[in-house]
């Protein structure tokens, strides 16, 4: 028997923590972002922000809502 490390990816809404898949997780980082946007997630200045965490006005101008305190 071989113990065997490898990496796992998923993406993390950096406002809420919500993970893109809760119960997938892959080897390819490539597909991770790629699935995250088939999910509904954007990035945003290099930070990925969850469908609950934005919304899009009517001239496409995205905004991130604020933390609740």
């Amino acid at each position: 028997m071989s113990i065997v490390k490898k990496n796992f990816y998923n993406v993390e809404c950096d406002r809420c923590g919500k993970l893109s898949e809760e119960e997938s997780w892959w080897e390819d980082k490539e597909f991770v972002k790629e699935n995250a946007v088939e999910s509904g997630f954007i990035e945003v200045d290099g930070k990925h922000y969850c469908p609950n965490c934005y919304t899009i006005d009517d001239d496409d101008c995205i905004a991130i809502k604020e933390e609740s305190k």
